[in-house]
């Protein structure tokens, strides 16, 4: 009995030792599972902590990015929208200018259809002047050669005072031929052609002024001479003639008949 009790004892001792060594074991296993769950916690919650910063981020760079290309699209469509103006201000411009040099021509060539009409005008009452003048003039010296070839068959004739007074009248018509002639105002371009007309007028001239003397006085030299201006002033007629043929071809070449 005295042995069973200590051994008993020690088996009970053992028991609490052993008891208080699981105890122990179990308390240690829970604090590690408590620790190694809280370590997991707060991984997992540094996980979704992490994750939600990112998604946050991302977000932020989302709306970072939406911000700016909402910026971009503003700007370009603000930059179209200048550029659009500037075109249609550049437009406006050119038409503009168009529209005034258009309107500077048309005033320009409504100018100088004036111009050309005046000069037309100008020119016809000219040529319609030196045409009918002309016409009564080359009439008169036709009736005038005529008389003076009938004194020329019959000398005596420039005795008769039918013949005298039929000759002094054509050359009164002659004179107011001169007269006409010597009037008349050549427009731009018929300078030369009326210098012509006024060297016929002056040859004329002479023979209206001494021709009735020469008669008179039966002055066959002063005659002679008569018929020389006359032969001089037949010359400058075809001159004449010729150079408005000339120049009546020239206004029609350039469009202004």
């Amino acid at each position: 009995m005295k042995k069973i009790f200590p051994l008993f004892l020690m088996i009970f001792i053992l028991s609490l030792v052993l008891t208080g060594c699981s105890e122990t074991t179990l308390e240690t296993k829970d604090e590690e599972k408590v620790e190694t769950s809280t370590t997991e916690d707060k991984a997992t919650k540094e996980a979704e902590a992490k994750k939600k910063d990112e998604e946050k981020a991302k977000k932020a760079e989302e709306s970072k990015k939406a911000e700016a290309d909402k910026a971009k699209a503003e700007a370009d469509k603000a930059k179209a929208d200048a550029d659009k103006k500037l075109a249609a201000d550049k437009k406006a411009v050119a038409d503009k200018a168009a529209a005034d040099k258009k309107a500077k021509e048309q005033a320009k060539q409504a100018e100088e259809d004036k111009k050309n009409e005046a000069y037309r005008n100008e020119v016809l009452a000219y040529s319609d002047s030196v045409s009918e003048t002309m016409s009564s003039f080359s009439e008169n010296v036709s009736n005038f050669s005529a008389q003076t070839m009938m004194a020329g068959d019959d000398p005596t004739l420039m005795f008769d005072d039918t013949w005298i007074m039929d000759t002094a009248l054509t050359l009164v018509y002659i004179q107011t031929n001169i007269d006409s002639i010597n009037a008349m105002e050549a427009p731009k371009g018929f300078e030369e052609i009326q210098s012509y007309n006024l060297k016929i007028a002056e040859e004329w001239q002479f023979v209206v002024d001494n021709f009735p003397t020469a008669i008179d006085n039966v002055d066959t030299d002063l005659i002679n001479e008569c018929v020389t201006h006359i032969q001089q002033g037949t010359a400058y007629t075809d001159t004449a003639n010729q150079l408005l043929i000339e120049k009546t071809e020239e206004l029609q070449d350039s469009g202004v008949f």
